[in-house]
């Protein structure tokens, strides 16, 4: 079986980061992330302020970043943020993108020959997709974790032949790395 589809399924619900318990990575978060480039997830050099702000995002309440704000506010914020200091940027780094491994595991697609692309961006088009192919509410889409959504969208779409896309094999995704890698040494 694909480990990129197990990934996506089987989940760890401790994830603690900086002290903060994180809830599911989903596209809620991954929006919020993209606002403003947060260089903890898009990034190859962040900071302790992008790993800060992540965590922030990551274990806020829905209702709160859909409000434009974070859960935790005011002395308990400040109070929060000079106690991460004191502690290992680069061990909690490591935690953050061991859970972002644990829910982000997407499908990836061959692209087609023509390089045709989706206008829409990929989290509203996979979002909306599943909003008018399965019973799922909004929220409930935007609130699942990451890796199930994507999955669910790439299996319906292929069951309705919506795509002519095709999932690259575990297999292909190797050789893809190992031509990748290959390609970087002799460039």
């Amino acid at each position: 079986m694909d480990e990129r589809f197990t990934e996506a399924w089987v989940n760890r619900d401790d994830w603690i980061v900086y002290g903060r318990r994180l809830h599911p990575f989903c596209l809620y978060d991954l929006f919020f992330l993209a606002l403003d480039q947060n260089a903890a997830y898009f990034g190859d050099s962040p900071t302790q302020e992008d790993l800060l702000a992540a965590v922030l995002v990551c274990s806020s309440k829905y209702e709160d970043l859909q409000a434009g704000r974070v859960s935790l506010k005011g002395f308990r914020r400040t109070y929060w943020m000079h106690k991460c200091k004191r502690v290992s940027f680069v061990q909690e780094l490591l935690k953050f993108r061991a859970y972002l491994k644990d829910f982000d595991s997407r499908p990836q697609f061959w692209e087609s020959a023509s390089g045709e692309s989706m206008r829409a961006p990929a989290l509203l088009s996979v979002a909306t997709f599943l909003e008018l192919k399965t019973n799922m509410t909004e929220s409930e889409i935007w609130t699942a974790p990451i890796g199930k959504m994507f999955w669910k969208s790439a299996a319906i779409a292929e069951i309705e032949g919506v795509t002519s896309s095709q999932i690259v094999t575990p297999d292909e995704a190797k050789f893809i790395d190992e031509m990748e890698k290959e390609a970087q040494a002799n460039g």
